[in-house]
């Protein structure tokens, strides 16, 4: 479900810049992660788990791609760019020590999903009272059929670009795979405790 909505934010992303801007954009993924994380902190029926997976994934999906489009517009963006990809590694690394601290607590499982609302809350605010609305670039009168049209044509023509997109299919799947069963594998099948595979899960990332 997860796959699915990531699936469907990387088709509408760049219309949803195109057409609202940077901001609007930014507020509407927040705003899917927001209700996603939420309604799951309810411990609906499964059925309403996999739709809010989906929309959580597709909101988690628009983030990246616009925080990461924003970036390529603004001065020294490859200085941003690993600044911002650094911050997810904190993310990656403060959260598994949080959520298993919070399972250790015996809150519940929901309860993760409580502070992850709380903090889409605010990452809601922050976007709509501080970040600018930039419009992305404007496509003139038949330069989307001449000028973009065949720089995706010719981009997909460079064998370079096909390899990199399988380098990151696989190492990226893989990563993400391990993350997140790790804790799983770490506590039921090795009988490890709560906060020790947290902090590998963490150490791992």
């Amino acid at each position: 479900s997860s796959t699915i909505g990531y699936l469907l934010s990387a088709f509408s992303s760049g219309l949803a810049i195109e057409a609202l801007g940077y901001r609007w954009t930014l507020i509407l993924g927040t705003a899917m992660s927001l209700l996603g994380s939420f309604v799951f902190s309810l411990q609906p029926p499964f059925a309403l788990v996999l739709i809010m997976r989906i929309l959580m994934g597709m909101g988690i999906g628009i983030i990246e791609a616009s925080l990461n489009s924003y970036v390529t517009t603004l001065p020294r963006r490859t200085s941003v760019l690993n600044n911002l990809h650094a911050f997810f590694g904190v993310g990656a690394l403060v959260g598994p020590v949080l959520a298993t601290a919070i399972l250790a607590l015996s809150l519940g499982w929901n309860w993760v999903y409580f502070v992850l609302a709380g903090s889409n809350g605010l990452l809601l605010i922050g976007i709509a009272i501080f970040f600018p609305q930039k419009k992305a670039r404007t496509v003139r009168d038949g330069e989307e059929e001449q000028g973009i049209g065949k720089l995706l044509s010719a981009s997909l023509k460079m064998r370079i670009i096909w390899i990199a997109t399988f380098f990151l299919l696989f190492y990226v799947g893989i990563e993400t795979n391990a993350g997140s069963w790790s804790y799983s594998f770490l506590t039921e099948w090795r009988h490890q405790g709560t906060l020790f595979a947290g902090w590998i899960v963490s150490g791992y990332w």
